[in-house]
């Protein structure tokens, strides 16, 4: 059964209070989710609809990246509680052994993950098409668009497009929240003669006009520093609303989740 957020006409949280408070998951409408490469785009999909799930709302995710295998330790991390690190080196406790199991004898959310190994497009939507049908999904997310490998144009900006625009109708079709990540330009991500990362605009999001002008809401992810242990989060377009909010977010609870920092530094709970 949907949870009452997943209701025609109410939107569906990201867990994210800064974001949830310009911006709800709809029927129809596209998130789109921008960082550079290592920055966190799969963990930040994966905190989303984690929590969603958490909160009764059947969701999906597609990778054409992350294979099963990968998906399967962080969710069992964030299940049991534990830092994923430990379960991929197999250095768990006694007590991470406990908390794993009862993770696996517990586990009852409504995601469903689904790794496309050929990177197609018409696979994708089919995917899409499978997580709605047999499994009620009213999210979808989709990690990340330019991995997927769509029918040849003479221009790579077109054949994102293309790609873009065919996701969405299938959500459209589907009555589904759509997420998507994207990559952004290298350039954009490039550091200020004193060696703090320039803030991305929407400017950066690669290949594709057609992100900006089809998303409900644009999130930029970036790292001041490469070795920071926050994410900077800017939120770069907002259907309806004034953008530029600014927030950080983090690991926090030991599960490999990214949660919202408040100004005091302490984790907000989903």
């Amino acid at each position: 059964t949907a949870s009452a957020e997943a209701k025609e006409g109410e939107g569906i949280r990201t867990g994210w209070p800064t974001l949830d408070r310009f911006y709800r998951v709809t029927p129809g409408s596209l998130l789109t989710l921008g960082a550079a490469t290592n920055v966190g785009k799969s963990t930040v999909i994966t905190s989303w609809l984690w929590g969603m799930a958490q909160r009764g709302t059947p969701v999906g995710i597609i990778s054409v990246e992350d294979t099963v295998e990968d998906f399967g330790i962080k969710m069992l991390a964030a299940a049991a509680g534990v830092d994923p690190s430990i379960l991929w080196g197999m250095t768990l406790t006694a007590d991470d052994v406990r908390r794993v199991q009862a993770a696996i004898e517990t586990a009852n959310v409504p995601l469903r993950f689904t790794w496309v190994r050929t990177r197609k497009l018409q696979t994708v939507l089919d995917r899409m098409d499978m997580m709605v049908r047999q499994h009620g999904a009213k999210v979808i997310a989709v990690d990340f668009l330019q991995a997927i490998m769509g029918p040849r144009q003479k221009e790579k900006r077109d054949e994102i497009d293309h790609i873009l625009e065919s996701m969405i109708a299938k959500a459209g079709s589907l009555n589904v929240g759509l997420v998507v990540a994207s990559q952004l330009n290298r350039s954009s991500t490039s550091e200020d003669a004193e060696g703090k990362a320039r803030v991305p605009g929407l400017s950066a999001l690669k290949e594709s006009g057609t992100i900006e002008n089809r998303s409900q809401c644009v999130v930029l992810l970036h790292r001041d520093k490469p070795t920071s242990s926050t994410i900077s989060v800017k939120l770069a377009k907002v259907k309806r609303h004034s953008a530029g909010a600014e927030f950080k977010v983090r690991r926090a609870g030991g599960n490999g989740l990214l949660y919202e920092v408040a100004e005091d530094l302490a984790e907000t709970p989903w």
